[in-house]
Protein backbone atom coordinates (compact mmCIF):
# COMPACT_ATOMS: atom_id res chain seq x y z
CA UNK A 1 0.00 0.00 0.00
CA UNK A 2 1.29 3.42 -0.95
CA UNK A 3 0.99 5.81 1.97
CA UNK A 4 1.13 9.47 0.97
CA UNK A 5 0.20 12.73 2.59
CA UNK A 6 -2.11 15.10 0.74
CA UNK A 7 -1.23 17.11 -1.25
CA UNK A 8 1.26 14.67 -2.76
CA UNK A 9 4.39 15.98 -4.50
CA UNK A 10 6.77 13.59 -6.25
CA UNK A 11 9.39 16.33 -6.74
CA UNK A 12 11.74 16.11 -3.75
CA UNK A 13 13.19 19.56 -4.47
CA UNK A 14 16.75 18.27 -4.88
CA UNK A 15 16.54 17.35 -8.60
CA UNK A 16 15.22 13.88 -7.70
CA UNK A 17 11.68 12.52 -7.59
CA UNK A 18 9.75 9.65 -6.08
CA UNK A 19 7.23 7.34 -7.71
CA UNK A 20 4.44 7.55 -8.50
CA UNK A 21 5.02 10.82 -10.34
CA UNK A 22 1.25 11.38 -10.59
CA UNK A 23 -0.71 10.28 -7.54
CA UNK A 24 -3.87 9.67 -9.57
CA UNK A 25 -5.35 7.19 -12.01
CA UNK A 26 -4.88 8.73 -15.44
CA UNK A 27 -5.84 5.88 -17.78
CA UNK A 28 -4.60 5.65 -21.37
CA UNK A 29 -2.26 8.65 -21.08
CA UNK A 30 -0.83 10.25 -24.20
CA UNK A 31 2.06 12.71 -23.90
CA UNK A 32 3.42 15.07 -26.55
CA UNK A 33 6.16 17.69 -26.45
CA UNK A 34 5.63 21.15 -27.87
CA UNK A 35 8.83 23.17 -27.60
CA UNK A 36 9.96 23.05 -23.98
CA UNK A 37 6.59 21.90 -22.61
CA UNK A 38 4.92 18.51 -22.35
CA UNK A 39 1.17 17.98 -22.58
CA UNK A 40 -0.73 14.91 -21.44
CA UNK A 41 -4.33 13.89 -22.03
CA UNK A 42 -6.06 10.91 -20.44
CA UNK A 43 -9.31 8.97 -20.72
CA UNK A 44 -12.06 9.52 -18.18
CA UNK A 45 -14.68 7.24 -19.74
CA UNK A 46 -18.07 8.16 -18.25
CA UNK A 47 -16.82 10.61 -15.62
CA UNK A 48 -17.18 14.37 -16.02
CA UNK A 49 -15.54 16.82 -16.20
CA UNK A 50 -13.59 14.71 -18.64
CA UNK A 51 -10.49 14.42 -20.75
CA UNK A 52 -8.03 16.18 -18.43
CA UNK A 53 -5.22 18.04 -20.20
CA UNK A 54 -2.07 18.45 -18.10
CA UNK A 55 1.09 20.51 -18.72
CA UNK A 56 4.66 19.97 -17.50
CA UNK A 57 8.14 21.28 -18.25
CA UNK A 58 10.03 18.42 -16.61
CA UNK A 59 7.74 15.33 -16.79
CA UNK A 60 7.55 15.34 -12.97
CA UNK A 61 5.50 18.40 -12.02
CA UNK A 62 2.12 18.39 -13.79
CA UNK A 63 -0.73 20.90 -13.71
CA UNK A 64 -4.26 20.33 -15.01
CA UNK A 65 -4.85 23.13 -17.51
CA UNK A 66 -8.18 22.08 -19.05
CA UNK A 67 -11.06 19.62 -19.00
CA UNK A 68 -12.67 20.04 -22.43
CA UNK A 69 -15.52 17.60 -21.81
CA UNK A 70 -17.67 19.59 -19.37
CA UNK A 71 -20.90 17.60 -19.59
CA UNK A 72 -22.12 14.10 -20.30
CA UNK A 73 -23.53 13.44 -23.80
CA UNK A 74 -26.20 11.22 -22.21
CA UNK A 75 -27.39 13.52 -19.43
CA UNK A 76 -26.27 16.98 -20.57
CA UNK A 77 -25.06 17.64 -17.03
CA UNK A 78 -21.85 17.66 -15.02
CA UNK A 79 -22.76 14.41 -13.29
CA UNK A 80 -21.53 10.94 -14.09
CA UNK A 81 -23.52 8.88 -16.54
CA UNK A 82 -23.44 5.73 -14.43
CA UNK A 83 -26.73 4.01 -15.08
CA UNK A 84 -27.47 6.00 -18.24
CA UNK A 85 -27.06 4.19 -21.59
CA UNK A 86 -23.84 6.09 -22.37
CA UNK A 87 -22.39 5.03 -19.01
CA UNK A 88 -22.78 1.30 -19.59
CA UNK A 89 -19.87 -0.67 -21.02
CA UNK A 90 -20.64 -1.65 -24.63
CA UNK A 91 -18.58 -3.13 -27.43
CA UNK A 92 -18.88 -2.76 -31.19
CA UNK A 93 -21.45 0.03 -30.80
CA UNK A 94 -19.28 3.12 -31.28
CA UNK A 95 -19.63 6.59 -29.86
CA UNK A 96 -21.63 9.44 -31.32
CA UNK A 97 -20.23 12.95 -31.00
CA UNK A 98 -22.34 16.02 -31.57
Amino acid sequence: MFDAEYPYFSDRGDRTYSNPVLFADYSDPDVIRVGAEYFMVASTFNFVPGLPVLRSTDLVNWTIIATPSRESPATGTMRSTRGAPFGLPRSAVGTACS
